[in-house]
């Protein structure tokens, strides 16, 4: 046999192949139905109404998630403070957002703070920040009657990360 003749049977072996292949295989595994969200023909009037009622048990469902607007805590802990701390509840009441060891701490104004979430964390009427030095902040709380209605501190590090911040 010829170089060329083995050539040609060799491609008509390939394309024969490749042909049986898709005939027996491919055209077999092929469904007629549609599956969930597919493109398929909309001509089955019983799967339709079977997604239909698929739709209509997922929608009751109490399992179902919903989207839920995130509560002040939420908002606090992982937009404001980016996540970085640990928080200690007690009696529904922040007490303690400390530091997560692996993390470095995030940088924010104390007024702007208090203002944003110091009625969440503390019921007051005023406020008075004292700075003595740039580690320690003390936020003074004062309630009407100009008593005192509790403090924050705030600890930063060098860079004015801060650290901890204490309820009180």
């Amino acid at each position: 046999m010829k170089n060329t003749q083995k050539i040609i049977l060799s491609f008509v072996f390939v394309v024969g192949t490749a042909f049986m292949t898709h005939y027996f295989f491919v055209q077999r595994t092929e469904s007629k139905d549609r599956d969930i969200a597919s493109f398929g023909e909309r001509n089955s009037m019983s799967q339709i109404k079977w997604e239909q009622t698929l739709a209509d048990d997922l929608a009751s469902s109490t399992t179902t998630q919903t989207s839920v607007k995130p509560s002040w805590h939420d908002l606090l802990v992982y937009e404001y403070l980016s996540g970085q701390y640990d928080v200690v509840v007690r009696q529904g009441q922040i007490e303690t957002l400390k530091l997560q060891p692996s993390m470095m701490g995030v940088k924010f104004n104390t007024s702007e703070f208090v203002e944003k979430y110091g009625r969440k964390i503390k019921n007051f009427a005023t406020y008075k920040v004292d700075a003595s030095d740039k580690k320690n902040e003390t936020v003074q709380f004062y309630d009407q009657q100009g008593t005192s209605a509790g403090l924050i501190k705030i600890e930063r590090n060098d860079e004015g990360l801060v650290q901890n911040i204490v309820v009180q």
